[in-house]
C-alpha cells in the first residue's frame, strides 16, 4: 500500500502583516486570526515553489528525480489557463518525459485529490515513486478579506511503496457543488459571499466535519485517538473549532495551525499541515488530513508515522523554521501592491527575459531550465553555460557529455546592480560569479546571476550559495523561468 517516503515545504520568505493591510483599507474585510502571510516575490509563482519543494522532497527521501514515475500538481492560481504548469516543474526537476505528469484545479481541493490519485497509481503497480504536490499564491481583491487571507507555499511528497515513513489509510470524500467562493473565467480575483456564517455552517465546516466523520467511521477510532488533526485553514480560527467541535485533543493542532503566521495556501493548505505534523509525529502516531474546496467538497484520510520516520528527520528542514525571524522578509503594503503589479508606472518597460522566443528556449531548456551542464570528457570539468570548446585550463576539447549541474557553490566575486528593469526600489542588488562544487573532485563551473533573498552585507567572497528557480520575466504571455543565487543558511 502506498505511503509517504519524503516530503518537503516552500514557504516565501517575504511577509506582510495584516495590519499594514488594515492601515490601507480601514474599513475593509479582515481573515480572522490571520496575522501576517506570505507573500510571492516578483520571481516566485507556483512553478518556482513547487519546484524547491520537490527538492526537497527529494532529499528527505533520498532519491533522485530519475526515480519518479509520476508527478501531480494541485493548484487554482498556475500562469496558465491552457497550459500545463505540471510539465514545466517535472522538466525543471529532471525527471524524464515518459512520466506520467497531470495538473489537477477547480477548487484548492485539488492538492489532496492530487496527492490521493499519486497514492492510486502506486497502488495499481503503473509506477513505482509518484511525487504530488499542492502549491498555490491566490491574489484577492484590493479591500477584501481575501486580500488579507491568501498567502503563498507548497508541500511535496514523495510516494512510494517501501522504506516509508508514514502509511496512507482509509479514505473518505464529501462532495457537492456548494461553494462560497468562486472565480469566473477571466476575472483576475475571486469573488464570494460576504457572509461568514454561510461560508462556515453551509460550506466549510459541513463538508469538512461530515468527510472526517466518514473517515473515523470506517476505520472505527475515536477523535481522542488522533494525535494531530491537519485541515485547509482558510482563516486562524477554522482549524481549532473544527477540533473543539469535534471532540479532537486541543493539542491535536497545535503544531499544525499555521494559518495566522501564512495566511491560507490554498491547495498546499492541508499539505503544509500535515508536514508539519510529521515533523514531530512518533511512530504509530495518527494524523487525519481533511481538505475543503468551495464548490468541490472535502477529502479525509488518515497518515500513521511508522519506525522510519526517524531515521530520515537530519534529512529535513522543518516547517517551523520556515516562521523564524531570520527568515522572513517584511514588506509593507505599497510594496506588496507592486508586486501583484496593481501599482506601477507606466514610463517603466515590462521585464523581459533574456529567451526571446519559444523555439530557442526548447533547444536550451534542458540547461536553462533542467540546468544541466557539459562534462569535458578530456579533463574532467564542467562547462556552464553550454559551449562548443572547453575554456578550463586551456584544456580546448570539443568533446563533452551531458550531467546534472551542481546547484550550490561558492562565491568568487560579486558586483552590486544599480540599474533595474521593474522597479528602481529594489536597487541596488547583488550579482555574483560561483563557481560550482564538482563531483569526485572534479573542477566546478562558473555561473553567472543576480542573487535573491540575502542581505547585501552577507554577500562576501567565499560565501556558500545555491542555486533556485525563479521568473525571468513574460514574453508574449509566456513565462520564462531561469536560476538565482540564494546564501545558504547555516
Amino acid at each position: 500500500m502506498a505511503g509517504i517516503i519524503g516530503y518537503g515545504v516552500s514557504i516565501p520568505r517575504k511577509r506582510i502583516a495584516t495590519k499594514s493591510i488594515a492601515k490601507a483599507w480601514p474599513f475593509g474585510g479582515i481573515a480572522g486570526g490571520v496575522k501576517e502571510k506570505s507573500v510571492a516575490g516578483e520571481d516566485e509563482d507556483v512553478v518556482t515553489l513547487a519546484v524547491e519543494a520537490s527538492f526537497n522532497a527529494l532529499r528527505h527521501a533520498g532519491l533522485e528525480a530519475s526515480d519518479i514515475g509520476a508527478l501531480y500538481l494541485g493548484t487554482v492560481s498556475g500562469s496558465y489557463i491552457n497550459k500545463s504548469s505540471a510539465i514545466i516543474i517535472a522538466e525543471a526537476l529532471g525527471i524524464s518525459d515518459n512520466v506520467k505528469v497531470a495538473d489537477f484545479g477547480g477548487s484548492v481541493r485539488a492538492g489532496t485529490a492530487a496527492l490521493l490519485g499519486c497514492a492510486d497509481l502506486i497502488d495499481s503497480g503503473k509506477a513505482k515513486y509518484g511525487l504530488a504536490i499542492g502549491a498555490d499564491c491566490q491574489t484577492g481583491e484590493m479591500g477584501t478579506q481575501l486580500e488579507t487571507a491568501y498567502g503563498a507555499g507548497a508541500a511535496a511528497f514523495i510516494l512510494g511503496g517501501s522504506d516509508v515513513i508514514a502509511e496512507i489509510g482509509s479514505q473518505a470524500a464529501q462532495s457537492t457543488s456548494l461553494n462560497t467562493t468562486w472565480r469566473f473565467t477571466g476575472k483576475d480575483f475571486a469573488n464570494f459571499y460576504d457572509d461568514a456564517r454561510f461560508h462556515r455552517t453551509a460550506g466549510y465546516f459541513s463538508h469538512i466535519r461530515q468527510a472526517i466523520g466518514k473517515c473515523l467511521t470506517e476505520i472505527k477510532i475515536k477523535p481522542e485517538d488522533i494525535s494531530c488533526l491537519a485541515v485547509s485553514e482558510p482563516d486562524g480560527k477554522s482549524s481549532a473549532d473544527v477540533a473543539k467541535s469535534m471532540k479532537f485533543k486541543p493539542e491535536a493542532v497545535s503544531a499544525t495551525t499555521l494559518s495566522p503566521m501564512v495566511g491560507d495556501t490554498g491547495s498546499a493548505s492541508p499539505l503544509i499541515a500535515l508536514a508539519a505534523g510529521l515533523d514531530k509525529a512518533k511512530a504509530d502516531e495518527k494524523i487525519l488530513v481533511a481538505s475543503y474546496g468551495s464548490g468541490a467538497g472535502s477529502d479525509a484520510f488518515l497518515v500513521t508515522a511508522t519506525k522510519g520516520i526517524d531515521e530520515k528527520r537530519e534529512r529535513i528542514s522543518a516547517v517551523a523554521n520556515c516562521f523564524e525571524e531570520n527568515y522572513k522578509q517584511y514588506i509593507e503594503y505599497i510594496q506588496y501592491e507592486k508586486i501583484k503589479g496593481r501599482l506601477k508606472s507606466l514610463a517603466l518597460p515590462e521585464p523581459m527575459s533574456s529567451v526571446d522566443s519559444s523555439p530557442s528556449f526548447w533547444r536550451d531548456k534542458d540547461f536553462v531550465l533542467g540546468l544541466n551542464a557539459l562534462k569535458c570528457k578530456k579533463c574532467g570539468s564542467i562547462n556552464f553555460p553550454r559551449r562548443n570548446i572547453c575554456i578550463e585550463k586551456d584544456c580546448r576539447s570539443r568533446q563533452f557529455e551531458k550531467v546534472p549541474l551542481p546547484r550550490q557553490g561558492v562565491i568568487e566575486t560579486f558586483f552590486h546592480q544599480y540599474v533595474v528593469y521593474l522597479d528602481p526600489e529594489q536597487a541596488p542588488f547583488p550579482m555574483c560569479i560561483a563557481r560550482v562544487a564538482g563531483k569526485q573532485e572534479e573542477y566546478g563551473g562558473k555561473v553567472t546571476a543576480m542573487m535573491i533573498d540575502s542581505p547585501m552585507e552577507n554577500v562576501k567572497v567565499g560565501a556558500k550559495v545555491e542555486l533556485v528557480l525563479r521568473r525571468h520575466g513574460v514574453e508574449n504571455d509566456i513565462v520564462k523561468y531561469g536560476y538565482k543565487f540564494r546564501l545558504i543558511r547555516d
